[in-house]
């Protein structure tokens, strides 16, 4: 049996007292708005650093009353028409309409809900709401200019507790504001045993899909750690906790094949939006640590496959070749491998997006410089592990899945969580590339920096103690 390794010591973590002011310019068609902010250093001591890869962050805050600047200045009107003087009255206002809308449509005539509706999707503009307002919100062109175009359009998303219940969410805010939370392992299995022994349903309160969203939340597999044999499949996260034991030790190892964390590649989740909700986002690229951990959990998918699936590689009925498109365990994880290994230099282009449709429609795919860079890093990663020839339907499947994660916006993709293994670590909030939320003061938006490397041994879920 393996060590347990040590817990993590936690130091209460303090932002640097110096503060750096920054303008900045907001472009929105013909308006450019001037943006004040300020902005606080913070690292982890050495120790953490290294046992978790994650360095630290920098915060920067912007006010309410700076955000009132864009809102006065594209929404005059509407304020006017509401008496508002303040973004707190903007968004409080906003919530009031909500509720007349959702509650009382029996009550307004035909013109008056046209009416009511106009204004409101005025109002869900600025808040970048869901996935149709994604890239058109000023808050999401705020993000972007401070994250330099990467969030959320260059990201995978998750806002926490888009599917949860109110207790969820407001326990993800409480969470969000303690001094370790970054350090806060995904699925932490302390946490949720924290939840079993209060009596809490980890069901309702962690993690529960709305009706016809069976599946949306994460399940987990339980592997031998010395033969990767499958032992158990679990429906849900939430009974992860009974096998802490055994995880601690390295006895067996946890990971999601078929479930994961669920993001939004470059948007966010529309169900159950709320601004005061927290928000994390897992870069697409530039960023060694997450490329390196993606490897490492592709090549961890494609061995427990071989080991536990006699049909892996699925081989075409025609003509014998491997055809992955059935093996949906691999699919989400893979699509993040070829995206973290493509080259993104700039933004996808009208011409690329030509380009897939050409391919799409069988018109002339080997023109296509875009499919061809692609297939070819499908086909390096089989042919490094002595695999057979893929099909070309695979080829297509894995391809169309990759574009429409990179042009597109509101599609919805799996990262995959391990627990328990010494070569993949069990990803903490801290390592996400970007976050933000709202507090009763305006927005706080953060940027991490990580170690180029995954760190050598995974320490277990001390450091969300």
């Amino acid at each position: 049996m393996k060590d347990v390794p040590p817990k993590i010591e936690l130091p209460q973590t303090q932002e640097s007292k110096e503060k750096k002011k920054k303008t900045i310019e907001i472009k929105m068609g013909e308006n450019t708005y001037t943006i004040e902010t300020e902005s606080y250093d913070f690292e982890y001591p050495e120790k953490i650093q290294k046992e978790t890869g994650i360095i630290g962050y920098e915060r920067t805050k912007v006010s309410n009353e700076n955000l009132f600047k864009m809102v006065e200045g594209e929404l005059k009107p509407l304020l006017e028409k509401y008496n508002i003087n303040s973004f707190e009255e903007f968004v409080k206002k906003y919530k009031e309409l909500n509720i007349i809308r959702y509650f009382n449509n029996n009550e307004i005539n035909k013109n008056e809900k046209e009416k009511l509706d106009r204004e409101i999707k005025k109002i869900e503009t600025f808040f970048g709401r869901g996935n149709e307002y994604a890239q058109k919100g000023m808050i999401n062109f705020l993000l972007k200019t401070l994250s330099n175009n990467e969030y959320p359009n260059f990201c995978y998303n998750q806002r926490l507790g888009a599917y949860g219940k109110k207790e969820k969410k407001e326990s993800d805010q409480i969470a969000f504001k303690e001094d370790k939370f970054f350090l806060q392992k995904i699925y932490d299995v302390d946490r949720i045993e924290k939840m079993v022994n209060t009596g809490k349903n980890t069901r309702d309160i962690f993690q529960n899909p709305p009706p016809g969203h069976v599946g949306a939340y994460s399940n987990f597999d339980l592997y031998d750690s010395e033969t990767n044999e499958k032992l158990e499949t679990k429906e849900y996260i939430g009974e992860i906790s009974k096998y802490k034991e055994d995880l601690e030790s390295k006895k067996v190892f946890s990971a999601t094949p078929n479930g994961g964390l669920n993001m939004v590649s470059r948007g966010f989740f529309s169900t159950g939006f709320g601004i005061n909700d927290v928000a994390f986002g897992f870069p697409m690229k530039n960023d060694s640590f997450f490329k390196e951990y993606l490897e490492k959990a592709v090549d961890c998918f494609y061995e427990i496959e071989i080991k536990n699936n006699p049909n892996f590689p699925k081989r075409n009925k025609f003509d014998g070749r491997i055809d992955l498109a059935d093996n949906g365990s691999l699919l989400d994880a893979f699509t993040m491998y070829v995206i973290s290994q493509y080259s993104l230099s700039e933004n996808i282009s009208a011409e690329k997006f030509t380009e897939f449709l050409d391919f799409k429609l069988n018109l002339n795919p080997a023109n296509s410089t875009a499919i061809r860079k692609i297939n070819n890093l499908i086909d390096d990663f089989f042919k490094k592990r002595n695999s057979e020839e893929i099909t070309q339907d695979f080829f297509y499947f894995l391809s169309e899945k990759v574009i429409n994660n990179l042009i597109g916006d509101g599609m919805e993709i799996k990262l995959p969580i391990f627990i328990g293994r010494d070569d993949i670590p069990q990803l903490s909030w801290g390592h996400a590339k970007y976050a933000h939320y709202f507090n009763e003061k305006g927005l706080n938006y953060f940027e991490f920096k990580h170690t180029e490397h995954l760190p050598v041994k995974q320490l277990g879920s001390e450091a969300s103690k």
